[in-house]
């Protein structure tokens, strides 16, 4: 008798969990709100989202090669962790960006890393600063580590920098790539 109540009990349990796996997924769906990516928006409901590459510079320079626009600081594709990128900026560090947004813009977002071309195990630092206030500093980031997603607002603010910086073991093989930059209104 001890062995059915122990298959009993086993059966309830399996079906429970067959019912609690049939019901979740919905009750999740129909909570869930789809929040559309930038491209997937109107005109009307965002105004126009600004691909950061296309938007003329205020000012810039870095210490090492020259500002690449959709390639890595040594002309190749931008690539992070293996991951190849059509859209950003190719850097090194320590580098300085400056852009114009005149407060129409609500956010900036982007991803960032190391591009794979950076081979000496080293260390860099983003920055992001607004009208010249840190708004954002990552953490050390390495090479083959994963792009870094940014969102940060934007609102108020008139002028944006995109920076890098050599970590502790200086600027040696710090190519640095802002990844799908965009300005979203």
């Amino acid at each position: 008798m001890k062995k059915v109540w122990i298959y009993v009990l086993i059966a309830i349990i399996i079906i429970v969990v067959i019912i609690v796996i049939a019901i979740k997924p919905e009750s999740v769906v129909e909570q869930a709100e789809e929040v559309p990516f930038p491209e997937d928006l109107t005109e009307e409901e965002s105004g126009v989202v600004v691909d950061l590459t296309e938007l003329e510079l205020m000012e810039g320079s870095q210490d090492y090669g020259e500002l690449q626009i959709n390639k890595s600081v040594d002309g190749n594709e931008l690539t992070l962790n293996r991951e190849v990128y059509e859209k950003g900026l190719g850097t090194h560090a320590n580098s300085v960006y400056k852009y114009s947004l005149d407060e129409n813009y609500s956010y900036f977002e982007a991803s960032f890393g190391l591009d794979d071309e950076s081979s000496c195990n080293n260390v860099a630092l983003f920055v992001i600063q607004g009208d010249g206030e840190i708004l954002y500093t990552s953490e050390p980031v390495r090479p083959f580590q994963d792009a870094v997603y940014i969102k940060i607002p934007v609102s108020e603010i008139e002028s944006l920098s995109l920076i890098t910086e050599g970590g502790d073991d200086g600027i040696n093989c710090d190519h640095t790539d802002w990844l799908n930059p965009i300005l979203v209104p």
